[in-house]
């Protein structure tokens, strides 16, 4: 655990320098790291006024797996520090919609592959997990067709778990595909608009109704 410790320290100045040189913004809050007490490898928290918290021992010791958590971590912190720097209100965004959920994790999974450069399933899954990356790109049509499902069917609190969480994937038997579709969708947004546009899009007065539209369309 100390190993994990000193590389998160050591790793973390590299990742915020690329972020600052591609956005208007600053890191300037503290950044945490605790043993024994997260129930999440990382996260990122409070908002507009964003901290993040690293979880030692839900971590290996694999350097690029490392990298790309915290490129991920720092690129929800990016978000909403660029969301907020646009003038969108943190009042304004729907914290609890899936949809909010598949912008904050595709935008922060497609900027860490822009500032860390891995093999793609590390971006997923901060370790080489081929296999999940596989499933994933044979069976998106089925994986967009359960999701579709389960956005009509089931409560945010059970698409958060199914979808997002590592505790879910009762449906497919992998968990967190939610972040695959999550980056085809920022992906294909960024392609069209640019990463600028595809990170304020959940300012638009119509952007369930926009993000909807663009389910079907990956």
């Amino acid at each position: 655990m100390n190993w994990i410790t000193d590389k998160l320290k050591s790793l973390t100045p590299h990742i915020t320098k690329e972020y600052e040189k591609r956005f208007p913004i600053i890191f300037l809050k503290d950044v945490y790291i605790f043993v024994g007490l997260g129930g999440s490898n990382a996260y990122t928290y409070r908002s507009m006024d964003p901290h993040i918290a690293f979880c030692v021992e839900k971590f290996e010791p694999y350097e690029e797996g490392l990298n790309v958590i915290i490129a991920h971590e720092f690129g929800h912190t990016a978000h909403h520090l660029y969301t907020t720097h646009n003038g969108i209100d943190a009042k304004d965004i729907q914290w609890y919609n899936p949809f909010t959920w598949l912008l904050q994790e595709g935008v922060a999974t497609f900027l860490s592959t822009l500032v860390v450069n891995v093999d793609q399933d590390i971006y997923f899954a901060y370790k080489r997990d081929p296999e999940w990356l596989s499933f994933c790109e044979k069976n998106i049509a089925t994986i967009i067709n359960a999701f579709q499902k389960d956005l009509i069917q089931s409560t945010s609190a059970e698409i958060f778990k199914e979808w997002f969480s590592i505790n879910g994937g009762q449906t497919f038997g992998y968990s967190r595909i939610g972040y695959y579709i999550a980056y085809l969708l920022v992906k294909r947004l960024a392609g069209e608009k640019g990463i600028e546009n595809a990170m304020l899009y959940w300012g638009h007065s119509d952007f369930e109704e926009r993000m909807k539209t663009l389910l079907h369309t990956i």
